[in-house]
């Protein structure tokens, strides 16, 4: 069983922005994790995106760490979060 669980992307389009798409989106994949037996949620998210970032703190998601990526004309940084589950 694997202990850690990976949410790779969760993308609403602006046009359902606030309209609780995202949140839906997010307790479906918290849920099947919790169901899978993870007792560890894990993601990155670009640190510019702040509105991302406050959706993930205000769900109790704690920043463990930074990292830094250069592509060939871009660079950006993410911001590593992790929330215990069990």
């Amino acid at each position: 069983m694997n202990p850690a669980g990976v949410i790779w992307m969760l993308y609403v389009m602006p046009s359902y922005k606030g309209c609780g798409v995202g949140s839906a989106l997010y307790d479906d994949a918290i849920g099947a994790m919790k169901q899978a037996g993870s007792r560890k949620a894990l993601l990155e998210v670009m640190a510019s995106n702040e509105n991302a970032v406050a959706f993930y703190r205000a769900r109790g998601w704690v920043p463990e760490g930074r990292r830094t990526e250069h592509i060939p004309g871009f660079r950006f940084t993410a911001v590593r979060m992790g929330l215990a589950l069990a």
